[in-house]
């Protein structure tokens, strides 16, 4: 029996499967049909480029690649979503600039138009909180 090769047209899956017939259902439940002259007992070494990668693992390749481009989509959606909000502090105050717009905790931004004694007082607290973790540490070993 041959070996045939088989890509879903509507989720994508690409699989080989030992079969006579020249259609089978995919995973998703719509019929797919081999792809023509690839039938295959070993070693085939064209290559089709409908096809994803043929690393014999197609459908994996291309599930890997699902999940990589569709984690770099979030990843750059949010990344505008920022851009787009510190945009509009900047354009509800005048006479603001980008050194002006500080970030919260919750993740959104504000205004401070203190901001260089916002930003020692943060870097103070930053420096204490080290300063009190050294510390702690370090008794922690004379205690052992």
């Amino acid at each position: 029996m041959p070996i045939l090769s088989f890509q879903c047209q509507k989720c994508g899956l690409s699989f080989k499967k030992r079969t006579k017939s020249s259609s089978h259902e995919c995973e998703c439940g719509n019929l797919v049909y081999a792809n023509t002259g690839d039938l295959s007992v070993g070693f085939k070494s064209d290559v089709d480029s409908t096809m994803a990668q043929d690393t014999g693992m197609e459908s994996l390749d291309l599930n890997f690649d699902r999940v990589i481009g569709e984690d770099a989509r979030q990843k750059w959606d949010a990344i505008y979503q920022r851009r787009k909000d510190k945009w509009d502090l900047l354009n509800a105050n005048q006479g603001v600039d980008g050194s002006h717009i500080l970030r919260t905790e919750d993740g959104n931004y504000v205004v401070n138009s203190n901001k260089s004694q916002s930003i020692k007082s943060q870097r103070d607290y930053g420096m204490d909180k080290i300063k009190e973790i050294k510390n702690s540490n370090s008794t922690d070993y004379k205690e052992k």
